[in-house]
């Protein structure tokens, strides 16, 4: 190795010249290198075409059997819980309807509860048993459900339920009890209240008269039920 004095200038710049020559070929040379990477990696745009539309088919064709199986389930469970309403003769007071967000069982809150009460009558404790039972025994899947309260726009003011939020949420709530305490496992379970936020029916006419009609059908308990996902 040659070493260089402070006073040895002359051969100091020769070094420094030898560098920024190396480093300029070096730097040229990397730039070629990708341009050629480039040029040979450049994608043709009808095959990647191609493949981007075979990737969206096959997608959604598993999409789409997701949902087939799906509904196959839910169609499976109605037709048990169907047979169990008509059994038990409750078709005025419970109805099914396969939906977007699972199979909708609508109960009207005056065959599950008393006026301005909570508290599941010992008869309809008794069917939603028998309902969650025809659930537990389907072999083909697990399900989720979700439970929700819904009241008329009468207000509630109570020394239990001081607005139709609370009273809403009660009932969603001991009607999850019931499933609950008959098996129904509880990770699997919520309970929404509404309240009259999301009435069924129109509850008062244009002049604002009450339609007591309507708010009979507003006041219900929507459980939504649906395969729960491996």
């Amino acid at each position: 190795m040659k070493l260089l004095s402070y006073g040895d200038e002359s051969a100091l710049k020769v070094d420094e010249t030898g560098f920024y020559i190396s480093f300029a070929d070096m730097m040229t040379l990397l730039m070629v290198f990708f341009v050629l990477m480039f040029s040979v990696s450049k994608p043709d745009s009808s095959k990647f075409d191609e493949v981007a539309k075979s990737m969206v088919q096959a997608f959604n064709q598993e999409v789409a059997q997701e949902i087939i199986d799906e509904l196959k389930l839910l169609e499976e469970l109605e037709a048990s819980l169907n047979k169990t309403i008509t059994d038990m003769n409750l078709t005025d007071q419970i109805s099914t309807e396969v939906t977007s967000e699972g199979l909708k069982l609508e109960l009207a809150s005056s065959a599950l509860f008393a006026a301005g009460s909570a508290e599941v009558r010992p008869s309809m404790q008794e069917t939603l048993k028998r309902l969650n039972l025809a659930m537990l025994e389907l072999p083909t899947s697990e399900y989720i459900m979700r439970i929700e309260g819904h009241t008329d726009d009468v207000p509630i003011n109570t020394a239990k339920f001081r607005s139709n939020w609370e009273l809403a949420s009660a009932r969603a709530v001991n009607v999850l009890y019931v499933f609950e305490n008959n098996g129904f496992p509880r990770d699997r379970l919520a309970a929404l209240a509404f309240a009259d936020t999301q009435p069924k029916v129109p509850n008062r006419d244009a002049a604002g008269a009450p339609l007591r009609d309507n708010q009979a059908t507003n006041r219900r308990v929507l459980v939504y039920i649906k395969p729960a996902k491996s």
